[in-house]
Parts: C-alpha cells; sequence; structure tokens
C-alpha cells in the first residue's frame, strides 16, 4: 500500500476538529496514569515517614493537579490551538518563551517519557511470563512498541481517539476491580494506616514525586486543534480526566496502604507489586505486572499523539523546520511531526540517555507550566480579556495563584532537599533562551505567526 502524500497547511493548518468529550478525557487519564502510581507511592512514603501524611500529600498533588486543569481549561478556552503549553507560552509572554517551553516539552517531557515508559512496559510484560528480558530484547520490543503506535496514530486523529477511549476506559475499569478485590478479599490489615511515626520533613520533596505521577493532566490542550467544540469540550476534559485519577490514586495509595507491612516500605520497594503478593498470593505479582504492562501501553499511546502537536504548531510559527508542519493528505495527522519525536524516542532508548533528561530536566516542565499559568493575567488585561461567554477559572485570581505557588514552594523546598534536578531545571532554560538568541541572530529561524 503506498504512503499517504504530505501537503503542507498552514493557517489553522488543516487539523481535523474530531475529538468529543469523552475521547479528549481519555487522553487525559491515558497521559496521567502509567508507571508512576505503581513506584511512586513508596518514594512519598519514605520522604514523608507518615501514612497519614503520605495520603494528605497525594491529596495536595492532585488539588494542586486540578487548579492547574482548571487554569488550563480557560487558556484551551481562549485559545483552542494545537500545541498546549507552547501556545500558551508563546502567545503570552512571546516567541523565545515558547520556543523554551516547546523544545523542553517536547525533548523531556514527551520523547525521554516515552523511551522510558516504553522499556518499563516491556520490563512488566515480560514478568508476566517469570523472566527478565536481555537488554537488547528489552530495547527491541520497546522500540517495536513506539513504532507500532506512531505509524497507528499517523492514521488520523478519529483512530486515535477510538484507540485511547479504549486504553482509558480499560484502565480505570481494570483500577477499580482491583480495588474492590483488593478490599474484599480481606489480606490486609486496615491498623497499618495508623501506624505512627515522625514525618521526615521532605515535603516538597514529597510533592514533587507525588507531582510527577499527576503530570499529564494537561495532555487534552495540546490536541485543542483537533477538539469539537474546544471551549467547552476541553475545559470538560482536563478537570473530569484529572477529577477522575485523583480519586483512583488516591483509592490506590490507601489500598497499597491496607496490603504492605511497614516494615517493608523502602525507596526502592515496587509497592504495586508487594501489595498484590500480599494481596493475592503468588500468582498476584504477575497479575499485576500484566495489569500495569496493559496501562502503561495506554500512557506510551497517549504521549505518542500529544506531542507532535507542539513540533506541528512551532513548525507552523517557524521555531522548527517549516516542513514538520506536513500532514497527511487523507488523514490530517501531523505525520512528520510523529515521525521525527518517534525517531528522537528510539534513539533515547538505544542511547539510555532519557534517565538524565527526566531526572535533571523535569522540575523545568513545572516551571514552564506555572509560567503558563500566569499567563492567564496577561490574557485577562487584553482587550476582551473579561468576556465571560466562555469558561473562565471559578475564584480567579485564587486558583492560578495556588498552582503557581505550590509549584515554587515544592521547587523551593526540593532546592534545599535535592538541589540538583532544580539546577538543572534553570540551566535547561537559560541554554534554550541562548539557542534562541543565537538561532535568531544567524538567521536560522524566522519567527512568524500561524494566521
Amino acid at each position: 500500500m503506498d504512503a499517504p502524500r504530505i501537503t503542507i497547511e498552514l493557517g489553522d493548518g488543516g487539523l481535523q476538529r474530531a475529538l468529543g468529550t469523552p475521547a479528549a478525557t481519555a487522553f487525559v487519564i491515558g497521559n496521567m496514569v502509567g508507571a508512576g502510581i505503581w513506584t511512586v507511592p513508596a518514594l512519598v512514603h519514605v520522604s514523608t515517614g507518615n501514612p497519614s501524611v503520605s495520603l494528605l500529600i497525594w491529596l495536595g498533588g492532585g488539588l494542586l493537579a486540578l487548579c492547574g486543569a482548571l487554569s488550563y481549561a480557560e487558556l484551551g478556552a481562549r485559545l483552542p490551538l494545537a500545541g498546549g503549553d507552547y501556545q500558551y507560552l508563546s502567545r503570552c509572554w512571546g516567541p523565545m518563551t515558547g520556543f523554551i517551553g516547546g523544545w523542553i516539552t517536547l525533548l523531556a517531557g514527551f520523547s525521554a517519557s516515552i523511551a522510558s515508559v516504553s522499556l518499563v512496559c516491556v520490563s512488566y510484560a515480560h514478568a508476566v511470563f517469570g523472566y527478565s528480558p536481555t537488554p537488547v530484547a528489552l530495547r527491541f520490543w520497546a522500540i517495536l512498541l513506539m513504532a507500532g503506535l506512531t505509524v497507528y496514530h499517523a492514521a488520523g486523529i478519529r483512530a486515535s481517539g477510538g484507540l485511547q477511549t479504549a486504553l482509558s476506559v480499560g484502565a480505570l475499569g481494570t483500577i477499580l476491580l482491583l480495588l474492590v478485590a483488593g478490599f474484599s478479599g480481606g489480606n490486609g490489615d486496615w491498623r497499618w494506616l495508623s501506624v505512627t511515626s515522625k514525618p521526615t520533613g521532605h515535603f516538597g520533596t514529597a510533592l514533587i514525586e507525588a507531582s510527577f505521577a499527576y503530570s499529564g493532566w494537561n495532555a487534552a490542550a495540546y490536541l485543542a486543534g483537533e477538539t469539537r467544540d474546544a471551549p467547552r469540550t476541553l475545559p470538560r476534559a482536563l478537570i473530569g480526566g484529572t477529577i477522575l485519577v485523583t480519586a483512583a490514586y488516591f483509592g490506590l495509595n490507601v489500598l497499597f496502604f491496607y496490603a504492605v507491612p511497614p516494615g517493608q516500605w523502602t525507596a526502592e520497594t515496587a509497592v504495586g507489586t508487594v501489595a498484590a503478593m500480599q494481596l493475592f498470593g503468588k500468582s498476584g505479582a504477575s497479575v499485576i505486572s500484566l495489569i500495569i504492562a496493559f496501562i502503561i501501553i495506554g500512557a506510551t499511546s497517549a504521549m505518542i499523539a500529544a506531542g507532535p502537536r507542539i513540533l506541528f504548531a512551532m513548525a507552523r510559527d517557524g521555531v522548527a523546520p517549516h516542513v514538520l508542519a506536513g500532514l497527511g493528505t487523507h488523514t490530517h495527522a501531523p505525520a512528520r511531526a510523529l515521525y521525527v519525536q518517534g525517531g528522537a524516542a528510539i534513539l533515547l532508548a538505544l542511547s539510555g540517555a532519557f534517565d538524565t533528561l527526566i531526572t535533571y530536566i523535569g522540575a523545568a516542565l513545572s516551571i514552564l507550566s506555572a509560567v503558563a499559568v500566569a499567563g492567564l493575567f496577561i490574557l485577562r488585561k487584553r482587550p476582551g480579556g473579561h468576556d465571560r461567554s466562555g469558561f473562565r477559572v471559578p475564584g480567579f485570581p485564587v486558583i492560578p495563584a495556588i498552582y503557581i505557588g505550590g509549584v515554587g514552594l515544592s521547587l523551593f523546598w526540593s532546592l534545599g532537599e535535592r538541589p540538583y534536578p532544580t539546577v538543572a531545571a534553570i540551566a535547561s532554560i537559560a541554554l534554550a533562551a541562548s539557542c534562541y538568541v543565537l538561532f535568531s541572530v544567524m538567521g536560522w529561524m524566522r519567527v512568524r505567526r500561524a494566521v
């Protein structure tokens, strides 16, 4: 079968607005629920030293994500364009900020994360059969997964939305069954939730760790250019998806504390696997591995679909090679951007550099999302900024301020507890800014605005 021809579309980009509320919500859920919830609870508990405080951290992380989702809902309603963060940063703060946010998000937030979760997915899938793959086999199957999903999503947004809806419904349904079976089996101990110990005081680190598991709540914003009635659909998807995942995460954390004895909590504990073995016996590890592998496929799929919209939007605006604004003639999907992202993720998986990107640039994503939310204050001051015909953040400016303050406070805390990632985040932003200046001076980049 011949490959679809590629055309260059400007203006609205020629994207097809085909996503409704269920599919857009599915992208939020899929992007949020990945490997993190099965491992991060152990890190949070070690950082806090107390089950009750840990649960409060998870609620706090969910509240912070919800404040971000509410803020992005208004940003998306005002700017219903493909590219998410890139659009908000660029149109509120200028092309340099958009350039910085776009490239850092694309490399660390998507390409590196796709490489990481694909390898984790393959590891869990092999665990079902009771053996560990060789490094070569691990990378082979991870690359096959990334390549297959990339080609699938190049078929168009309708196909992407259908697959993501099925995967996300399956993920939430599986988590619900796990909660019901885990609590009804009676193999845990409720007293373990009330075990008291002195918190270590590493609350900033704990909040950042929990926030990592909540990352992805803004996924639907990247697909705004392909969402039907975006000013209405985006708020429903962002807010609804975040609330559903917060409830699922809180329930899972309660289940983990119910199932795992206090003495087995360490930073290295794969708490999901330990809980399954405690609740369901030796077969529990295989069951939970299969569940996690399935859920991570959904996360990989959502990231592969969302990330290229940033590159597509940047290409239209002149801050990425213009050829990457190419769309499939019949599919209306940003095919070239999809393949470039897929290639970057595969290279990162082969090199092993994704861990460094996630660890040392990940904090930059929090900074940039806070700057994007701060852009609401700029939009509100512009002509028409007080028009209330679309979605508006309730309690403005308190909700955006909570998100910005929460991100700032957690970064401040972590700077004293674990400074290197935060310092590296600031350095990566400075490096991206330097690249923007250099490319502009050398004439390698001509910033323009899509009409």
